[in-house]
């Protein structure tokens, strides 16, 4: 299923103008809600912070692809999280990941984002499933 998501959310990044649609009653900046419409329906939107994040091929420290930054204080079209690789970033630590799809401004697609990122309080990403 995951697979299929991430090729729809590939096909839909090509696409200039887009809807992100409705979420869930949850607040994006203390967790990460499920887009219930629009293009990217089935992905999640999480609260996010920062600028020239680091963009990793599996969940820890290694294998950097490249830099993103939040968009509008979000990361959009949010897959799953998965545990990896401890790391610490400005005072944070956290061994939790979050596995993202193309997005229309990124420049990569199925990769891992530390949860550090996230403007959530608690370490474990909330409103996310598990990926498989």
């Amino acid at each position: 299923m995951k697979k299929k998501l991430a090729a729809a959310l590939l096909s839909a990044a090509a696409v200039t103008a887009f809807t992100v649609g409705t979420a869930t009653s949850a607040d994006a900046a203390t967790g990460c809600t499920k887009n219930t419409s629009g293009t990217y329906k089935g992905a999640y939107t999480c609260g996010a912070w920062g600028t020239s994040i680091q963009l990793h091929d599996h969940p820890g420290s290694g294998g950097v692809l490249g830099t993103v930054n939040a968009t509008g204080g979000k990361f959009p079209w949010v897959l799953c999280k998965v545990k990896g690789q401890t790391v610490s970033y400005g005072g944070y630590t956290n061994n939790w990941w979050i596995d993202t799809a193309a997005l229309p401004d990124w420049k990569f697609s199925g990769v891992y984002v530390s949860a550090i990122f996230l403007t959530q309080s608690a370490n474990e990403p909330a409103g996310l499933p598990l990926c498989y």
